[in-house]
């Protein structure tokens, strides 16, 4: 089953009110996303406001179309000028790697 974007949305409220954290690692190599370019920019707004402090967050996704999703969602979080940094990876190391980072960068 497909995520849907109120999901999607309900979880970044539930992972900054109970879950608060500067280093998120999203394992999403089971998850398939097909999100409409108008949603993943909705979900990338919401993020930005609820997620108002610096933190760094590693999606790693494994087959072709959730990787294009998430690389596009990484796009329009770059947009949005918020202190969170967001990016998409293929191997779990590297997105490992990715979270040791400064959080401003």
């Amino acid at each position: 089953r497909l995520p849907d974007l109120g999901a999607i949305k309900s979880v970044l409220e539930e992972l900054v009110a109970n879950y608060p954290s500067e280093r998120r690692l999203w394992d999403m190599r089971d998850v398939i996303i097909n999100q409409t370019q108008d949603e993943l920019r909705s979900i990338s707004q919401q993020a930005s406001n609820t997620f108002s402090k610096p933190s760094r967050s590693a999606f790693v996704a494994s087959d072709d179309l959730t990787y294009g999703v998430l690389r596009i969602f990484e796009v329009y979080s770059d947009q949005q000028y918020s202190p969170s940094v967001v990016r998409v990876f293929r191997s779990m190391d590297d997105a490992k790697t990715s979270l040791l980072g400064s959080i401003s960068d």
